[in-house]
């Protein structure tokens, strides 16, 4: 019944039925204004909580620093003391470990040196080998030589073999050693035959049987002469 007089009032009044259409939106809008500025209090709160807890934070890292700074000297002493240790102990590892790297490179020198010696050693002894195995070959081509006729085609051929051999030879550091006119020395020369003579002083070579070398400073084969007595 007062739901039906209020809606026959408000037709009958319809200024008053604006009126409280206008109060209705005014009490919304003042709704909204509240829950916003409730929801502006409550952000504000959680800036200042946030705000509350960093500083609180800062307080903590504070009072730890203090508290480190504030440790006992004779325990920073002692860790100093310990640090000092360590350093001394690497000094003397890196020490040690460069006396060995120095030795190593000493003993790598020398073994250089060492297979380098041999290897020119051995390579010296081959050498000579095959120089001795060709000097027979060279004392048959002289003999062929002296029995050729010297304008023969064959001892042209044989004089021209004779001179490559000996100047291969000659390249090698092989010499031929020296008998003409010379004092008999037995570092150098081999006496086959001893000769009384009145020509020669006692000592002096008469004449060479067969060629004598050198190779570089090495007596490779004597010469075989024959001396005065």
């Amino acid at each position: 019944m007062n739901k039906e007089r209020e809606e026959k009032v408000e037709r009958d009044n319809p200024q008053n039925s604006q009126e409280k259409q206008q109060e209705e939106k005014d009490s919304a809008v003042q709704v909204e204004e509240e829950s916003t500025d409730r929801n502006q209090d409550q952000s504000q709160n959680s800036s200042e909580t946030a705000a509350e807890a960093q500083t609180e934070a800062e307080g903590q890292q504070d009072r730890e620093g203090t508290e480190i700074e504030e440790e006992d000297p004779e325990k920073l002493q002692q860790r100093i003391a310990e640090l000092e240790s360590e350093i001394e102990v690497l000094k003397q590892e890196n020490e040690q470990f460069l006396n060995k790297l120095q030795r190593s490179k000493a003993d790598f020198a020398n073994y250089r040196q060492r297979v380098n010696k041999e290897k020119f050693g051995l390579c010296r002894k081959y050498k000579k080998e095959v120089i001795q195995e060709i000097l027979p070959v060279l004392d048959n081509l002289e003999r062929a030589l002296e029995s050729c006729d010297r304008e023969d085609d064959f001892f042209q051929g044989v004089k021209m073999i004779h001179k490559q051999i000996c100047s291969v030879l000659q390249q090698e550091g092989v010499e031929v050693i020296r008998t003409e006119d010379q004092e008999f020395d037995p570092e150098f020369h081999e006496a086959v035959e001893q000769l009384d003579t009145d020509e020669h002083e006692s000592g002096k070579i008469i004449e060479e049987m067969q060629k004598g070398y050198l190779y570089q400073d090495e007596v490779l084969r004597p010469a075989l002469v024959v001396v005065a007595r």
